[in-house]
């Protein structure tokens, strides 16, 4: 079944605009930027997005409650399908932390899959493919780096039963430094940047459209 209409008139004709006064999503083009903030401390992350010319963003809103069909209701900061110029369609989720460590970055990681999750399922009722997804995490602190934990010894302290939580701390530092990271119910390895934030909590990217 081939879906008809433009992407807008798609969301348009499938998706409510706004569900009890909270707008559900916004459609972003060049010149314009898009705005990811950290939602449980407000003001403590800030991130702006830029888009290059040809290319789209649906900003998705995803509070909790919306997905109820999932197991999970952890969600990240920041939810977009992207439009290239060329037609096809990508997922691209932002997390923002204050500071990284083993703890946060299995938050993180969950939260990145959900949110992918609900991205895939939005996807579905706009007919849509995503071609990949991209991760993205903002953040003032790094301490997931081998060369940067200011306490290495307490910091690799394993958590759990025998070694598992030390396999744990030597896979997330691997993915944090190689930048590309797996996912539970997703085939393959994401790409992921980092992106640095300033003492004021906020940063500037463009989207990685490789």
């Amino acid at each position: 079944m081939k879906p008809s209409g433009t992407l807008e008139q798609r969301l348009e004709s499938n998706l409510q605009k706004s569900i009890k006064g909270v707008t559900l999503y916004d459609v972003v083009q060049p010149p314009y930027e898009a705005l990811v903030e950290e939602m449980a401390v407000p003001g403590e992350a800030r991130v702006a997005l830029i888009l290059a010319e040809g290319y789209l963003a649906i900003q998705w809103h995803l509070s909790t409650g919306l997905f109820r069909v999932l197991k999970e209701e952890l969600n990240a900061d920041g939810a977009f399908i992207l439009q290239r110029p060329d037609g096809s369609f990508e997922a691209h989720v932002v997390e923002c932390k204050k500071t990284v460590d083993r703890r946060d970055w299995a938050k993180a990681r969950a939260q990145m899959r959900w949110t992918l999750s609900r991205l895939r399922g939005l996807a579905g009722v706009l007919g849509i493919e995503l071609r990949r997804g991209v991760l993205y995490t903002a953040f003032r602190t790094d301490n997931l780096s081998p060369d940067s934990d200011p306490n290495p010894i307490a910091q690799r302290r394993p958590i759990g039963e025998g070694g598992a939580g030390l396999a744990f701390e030597r896979r997330a530092e691997r993915e944090w430094v190689d930048d590309e990271l797996s996912l539970t119910g997703f085939d393959g390895h994401f790409a992921h940047r980092k992106i640095q934030l300033d003492e004021h909590g906020a940063g500037r990217t463009h989207f990685a459209c490789e």
